[in-house]
């Protein structure tokens, strides 16, 4: 009989894909590689996020996140401190490549364009520029485990892909459609649906948090220590960056094969 196959297929699991773009410069290789490398302690992390000194500079960062921006905001660290005592370790590796890019500067272009006549060439940076990506997943089997629900095969069903789906890609209309539906299945007394209605909202909230768990990392963390490094260097009369840009991708989606 021939012995079991050692690497298994895993299940569609939904995830976050990230990469951020900034000029590949030696003097910011330190920093960089620290800060990921770091990004694995993440005792060291928290002590960061809950550090008084950073919070004006962490909040900076976190505008599109309201919860979390609005703790920051207000300089709370109660709410801080017990926000981040209960976040959830999203960081697991990273990958790096180069190309070659161009910038445009599109607008000091045109400022310095109204004033007098400069060369557009003043305006275009040719340089390589270094990616780093990273692909953040939520803990599917804890979170159902937690509301008490199994993950369903059928992607149309109330805990199956597509809600997981639409719960990454989509947060702010499907909080929209899950209140409308609560609200309905309310007035017309339906208790199944109201139980189901329920769970989606728990897995929504999760989700919700986990969304923030990796905003706190990757902008109040990595890209905090990125742009003061930058910063600190300015101040020495080296040139700053004049962006860096992070993209994210929500339909992200695996299939881990693991070794049994």
């Amino acid at each position: 009989m021939a012995p079991p196959f050692s690497y298994r297929f895993n299940r569609f699991e939904p995830a976050l894909f990230v990469e951020i773009y900034l000029p590949k410069k030696i003097r910011y290789q330190g920093t960089l590689y620290t800060s990921l490398r770091t990004g694995f302690d993440f005792e060291q992390i928290k002590r960061h996020l809950i550090t008084p000194d950073h919070f004006a500079k962490i909040s900076e960062f976190l505008e599109d996140y309201d919860t979390i921006y609005d703790m920051y905001k207000r300089n709370d660290i109660t709410e801080i401190t017990e926000r981040v005592a209960v976040m959830q370790q999203s960081f697991s590796g990273y990958s790096m490549y180069e190309v070659d890019g161009v910038f445009f500067n599109h607008d000091q272009f045109v400022e310095s364009s109204t004033k007098k006549t400069v060369p557009i060439n003043m305006f275009i940076a040719e340089e390589n520029v270094q990616v780093i990506r990273m692909i953040f997943r939520p803990k599917l089997t804890q979170i159902f485990d937690d509301v008490h629900a199994t993950r369903n095969h059928n992607s149309d069903d109330f805990y199956g892909m597509g809600f997981l789906r639409q719960a990454l890609d989509s947060q702010y209309q499907l909080d929209h459609e899950l209140k409308r539906k609560e609200a309905q299945a309310k007035t017309i007394g339906d208790e199944k649906l109201v139980e189901i209605l329920k769970t989606q909202r728990k897995i929504f909230d999760k989700i919700i948090n986990w969304i923030d768990d990796v905003a706190l990392f990757l902008f109040g963390f990595v890209m905090y220590k990125i742009c003061e490094e930058i910063h600190e260097l300015a101040q020495k009369d080296e040139r700053p960056e004049d962006e860096i840009w992070v993209t994210s991708f929500w339909n992200c989606s695996i299939n881990r094969i693991t070794r049994r």
